[in-house]
């Protein structure tokens, strides 16, 4: 637990509602507010504060910032991911790919999303099981970017050793987790995390999407949220407010933080969808 001191509570008085991720860059840290439809920009020196908003927007919930300034926000109801520069002003829209191969019924839920130095979009898609949606700067679908294996249980062996094709096409077909979140590092080296696959819950790819992290890892089954720190460290947080600290290799280091049971207090936590960390190691 003392591996981080607690610092201080911010934007309290913005009176946020249910915002879903947050992103920290050159001093200011972006807040997707997606219950007020709008996108806080709040300068962590001075302490004053802009808004993004467009009547296009639905359900923002979902933010990355390039070195430019340029602001991408993933929009899953409104199926689309926003593109706004520094000065607040929207400039691309990239909705449901047009590409064949994508297909008319796939879905496009853009829910997280992060964009590589050639502009090239790793998106999470709400719902998607094939992977995140690559999309370059022109719209084009690139394909799917990693995948989540099923798990294969006991009850699965059983299954396909000891049932008839009848009956197994009589069982709901199995699909692989979805991702939760994702960051990536100055390498562009993307991490994600999924919620539900325990020992495999956060992942390190490589360009092909391959896991390069452990297959079997010290984890847990609801990480919301995953960002690379200044000194290559990895943070993963739960739903509950536990943040796990790991090298970049998987190791794990610490783990503080955790749940508010009864009273609030700084440094525990109710309800966690976020996590980010700035250049002097500083987690948000």
């Amino acid at each position: 637990q003392d591996a981080y001191q607690v610092g201080s509570v911010i934007l309290q008085e913005l009176e946020l509602n249910a915002p879903q991720d947050i992103f920290v860059k050159d001093g200011k840290l972006y807040v997707a507010d997606t219950g007020n439809v709008r996108i806080v920009v709040y300068d962590l020196k001075t302490q004053n504060h802009y808004e993004i908003k467009n009547e296009k927007f639905k359900t923002p919930s979902g933010i990355f910032v390039n070195n430019e300034g340029t602001v991408y926000i993933a929009d899953k109801d409104a199926a689309t991911v926003f593109v706004v520069n520094s000065n607040g002003e929207l400039i691309g829209e990239y909705g449901h790919p047009t590409t064949a191969t994508f297909g008319k019924s796939a879905v496009y839920r853009p829910s997280k999303l992060v964009v590589n130095n050639s502009g090239v979009m790793y998106i999470v898609s709400d719902g998607a099981f094939d992977g995140m949606v690559q999309i370059d700067k022109n719209g084009e679908f690139l394909g799917y970017f990693g995948y989540n294996n099923s798990t294969f249980t006991l009850w699965d062996y059983i299954v396909e050793n000891f049932f008839t094709d009848a009956m197994k096409e009589r069982l709901s077909n199995k699909v692989p987790f979805s991702f939760k979140n994702a960051d990536i590092d100055k390498k562009g080296l993307i991490y994600s995390v999924t919620q539900a696959a325990k020992g495999n819950a956060l992942k390190k790819h490589d360009a092909a999407g391959i896991n390069l992290m452990p297959t079997e890892m010290v984890d847990e089954v609801d990480f919301t949220d995953v960002c690379v720190g200044a000194r290559n460290n990895v943070y993963a947080v739960t739903s509950t407010g536990l943040i796990f600290e790991y090298d970049m290799n998987g190791e794990l280091l610490f783990t503080f933080g955790g749940r508010a049971i009864s009273t609030e207090k700084y440094g525990v936590f109710t309800n966690v969808s976020a996590i980010c960390c700035d250049e002097d190691n500083k987690l948000y």
